[in-house]
Formats: structure tokens, C-alpha cells, sequence
């Protein structure tokens, strides 16, 4: 990741990490979660405390799911705030000797060992935060075991779309529809990165 890019991804995530799970507490994301937590359990190893990991960790959400059922978890992330939420929220409710904290840009895994979890989730559209998307694939792959599996979401193009058609943008919008790209879309430009959609 660019320097500027990874400096605007920090600057907004370190800013709203206190208050992140806020933005994400109500009834249409309480059915997302139940969803993506029902469509996640085919894929967990079978193997109790088996090595997981969650790229993007955010505030913990998804790595306290996954230490609850047993496994041992990497909580991973490019932003010290909100790993430092997910450590209070592990400490709080989860099982903190299981958990252990990286900070690290999904493009650049090379502190982790190869080989080593069975399961990689990436939820939240991490990957598309990237530099380089196709970096990062390289790099979860180098550190899952061979038979590992990467569960991941993405970001679609409708958020971006009904952003550009509330404010009128029409020559932004074109421009988004022809080149698939955008950048994440705050309001203070120093927090602006691009998006992979």
C-alpha cells in the first residue's frame, strides 16, 4: 500500500474505531450478521482450536465469533485503534489466551508464517481496501495451510452508485460505471482511499 493510501485507511479507521460497532447496531445488520455467521459455518475447521484468522478485524466482531467456538484466532489489522478495540472487546467477552493481535496491511503478511490457518476471513470488503487486491490474494494464500480456506466479502458497486445519484454527481458516476473504482466515500478528503469494487 501507497504511504498516502495507507496513511488516509489508518487515519479513517483509527478516527471512527470507538465508535465503528455504533454504525453497524441495528436490525438490518443483526440479520447480515446472522447470515454471513450461518454462510461462515460450513467452513470452519472441524478441528477444535484450529488456527484462524481474521483479516480486517475491525473492533473483534468476527474474531470473538470464531474464539466463542473454539479456535485459536490472529486478529489482524492496518489500523492500531480499532486493534485496540478488538483487544478490549476480546478481553471483555471473549478468551484473550487464545487471541493474539497483528497489526499488518493485508498486502505485506510477511511477519506471519506460511502455512498456518486453516481458515482466513476477510469480511467487511478488507481486500478491496488494498493496493493491490491481487498482493493480498497472493499473500493470504502463502499463509493458509493447503487445504485452507479464505472466506471474503466485497464491497458491490450499488453504495457508490446511490452516493453519486443522491448528490447529482453525474459526471463522477460515469466515470465509476466505465472504470469500476471509487474511493471510500467520507467527507474530509485526507481520509479518502481507493476502493475495489
Amino acid at each position: 500500500m501507497g504511504r498516502a493510501r495507507r496513511s488516509a485507511v489508518r487515519k479513517y479507521h483509527d478516527r471512527v474505531a470507538p465508535i465503528y460497532d455504533h454504525s453497524y447496531d441495528d436490525a438490518f445488520w443483526q440479520w447480515h450478521d446472522a447470515l454471513t455467521w450461518d454462510y461462515l459455518k460450513p467452513y470452519l475447521p472441524r478441528t477444535s482450536r484450529a488456527e484462524v484468522i481474521d483479516l480486517g478485524c475491525g473492533t473483534g466482531k468476527w474474531a470473538l465469533r470464531l474464539l466463542k467456538s473454539g479456535y485459536v484466532v490472529t486478529c489482524l489489522d492496518v489500523s492500531p485503534r480499532m486493534l485496540e478495540q478488538a483487544r478490549k472487546r476480546i478481553e471483555n467477552e471473549g478468551d484473550r489466551d487464545r487471541a493474539r493481535f497483528v497489526q499488518a496491511d493485508l498486502i505485506d503478511l510477511s511477519d506471519l508464517p506460511a502455512g498456518r490457518f486453516e481458515l482466513a476471513v476477510a469480511l467487511g470488503d478488507p481486500i478491496g481496501c488494498c493496493d493491490s487486491p491481487r498482493e493480498a490474494m497472493k499473500q493470504i494464500r502463502r499463509i493458509l495451510t493447503p487445504n485452507g480456506v479464505l472466506v471474503a466479502s466485497f464491497d458491490n458497486k450499488l453504495a457508490a452508485v446511490e452516493y453519486y445519484v443522491e448528490r447529482g454527481d453525474a459526471r463522477a458516476l460515469s466515470r465509476f460505471l466505465r472504470e469500476g473504482r471509487t474511493h471510500w466515500l467520507t467527507r474530509d478528503r485526507s481520509e479518502r482511499f481507493p476502493i475495489h469494487t
